[in-house]
């Protein structure tokens, strides 16, 4: 059933992809808003054409002298992560393979008093999301938070699918602000097709008419996929103390099968004007697999004996327990583990292992076994003594 669901969202991004392709092709040309949402709403239907995949890619940090050296590739200071995403339907695992120690946070001052700080590039975490239930891993401190729909952290910043925002389940996508425009919040403006580094690109932007200092631009490549050749989100004081702006340029892009396109090479740009140089995050795809259903071992996160399972963020009680042992546990694993959190406190000494159906079996053949050998040695020693007896 679920290859089947899988097999309809390709053929119907591929239906979508190329009616919106028409669309936009026979708007009119004095009629740039209706092409804005034509390109938004395939650029979506694009996203939405990889419900399966798998994905290893790298993330790099540096520092540039401007954002023409950051596309050439010239920057310094940089610090390298690894990382891994793969995605099946509602479920997802999303991996940081950071090395390195991470400090404690330190105390200081802040506005409102005492306050913890600490910085770091990239932190070794992991999150294994099951539809709207997801568990959250903190390597250093050996904690998990198990959060449920409400509390789930949606936005995962370093993937390739993220480009400022714009992935399936991002609460900034484009498509989630164009719903907006209807309630008032958001104001869409556009010019329509035009053309930006010698490409047919169609322009929308997105403003908030609520803060009034914050706005989106997105020029939205017609020739693959609609993914955006540039995203440029911009904010202005009062929304942030200074302005900045953040700037995403696609390098490259794989096309995949059925006319479905992925970012292979992106670079983000923070740009401020009260600073001389300007910080970059590249990502690049080392891996992707977009064609093969992902195995359950391709899911496994290896979680260590005395990590801390807890949910924080909604349980007024506060409960928690710790793993008596390593685990390796899959998205499947996570409404266990919630009713484990429910049964602490109730459950005298409860038994904390989370893949428990492998050792009760090994535990049933094992006795049962073992009573098969004490009764064929019972029924061999009754014979022996009964001939012993006739002799």
């Amino acid at each position: 059933m679920k290859a089947l669901t899988n097999a309809g969202h390709l053929v119907t991004t591929v239906f979508l992809v190329a009616w919106f392709t028409m669309e936009t092709a026979s708007a009119q040309a004095d009629d740039p808003l209706s092409m804005a949402k034509a390109a938004i709403l395939a650029h979506q239907a694009n996203l939405h054409g990889f419900p399966t995949y798998k994905c290893r890619f790298a993330s790099t940090r540096a520092l540039a002298d401007s954002s023409q050296e950051a596309l050439r590739g010239k920057y310094d200071n940089a610090r390298q992560c690894d990382f891994l995403l793969v995605l099946d339907g509602d479920k997802e695992k999303y991996e940081c393979y950071a090395t390195g120690e991470v400090k404690p946070p330190k105390k200081a001052d802040g506005l409102r008093g005492p306050m913890e700080s600490g910085s770091v590039d990239f932190i070794p975490i992991a999150n294994l999301r099951l539809g709207d239930q997801a568990l959250h891993y903190f390597s250093p401190w050996r904690s998990a938070d198990i959060c449920v729909k409400g509390t789930y952290r949606a936005n995962v910043i370093d993937s390739p699918l993220f480009m400022e925002f714009m992935g399936p389940r991002q609460v900034f996508a484009p498509v989630t602000l164009l719903q907006q425009c209807d309630t008032g919040d958001m104001l869409l403006t556009a010019e329509g097709l035009t053309v930006l580094d010698e490409q047919p690109v169609v322009h929308a932007r997105l403003t908030s008419k609520l803060s009034k200092s914050l706005n989106y631009e997105y020029y939205f490549d017609v020739r693959r996929g609609y993914l955006p050749l540039r995203v440029v989100r911009r904010v202005y004081p009062p929304e942030t103390a200074q302005q900045y702006d953040r700037v995403t340029y696609l390098l490259d892009a794989k096309e995949c099968s059925k006319g479905r396109w992925f970012p292979m090479h992106t670079v983000t740009v923070f740009v401020q004007p009260t600073q001389k140089r300007v910080d970059i995050t590249e990502i690049r795809v080392k891996e992707l697999d977009v064609e093969n259903k992902p195995t359950t071992e391709d899911f496994t996160l290896e979680l260590p004996a005395g990590t801390k399972i807890e949910r924080p963020n909604e349980d007024p009680e506060y409960r928690s327990f710790r793993l008596r042992r390593n685990e390796r546990i899959t998205p499947d694993d996570i409404p266990r583990l919630l009713r484990m959190l429910d049964a602490v406190g109730s459950v005298p000494l409860m038994d904390t292992s989370v893949r428990r159906d492998s050792i009760n079996n090994l535990t049933n053949w094992s006795l049962m076994g073992g009573g098969l050998v004490v009764c064929c040695a019972s029924v061999y020693m009754y014979r022996r003594l009964g001939r012993k007896a006739v002799g």
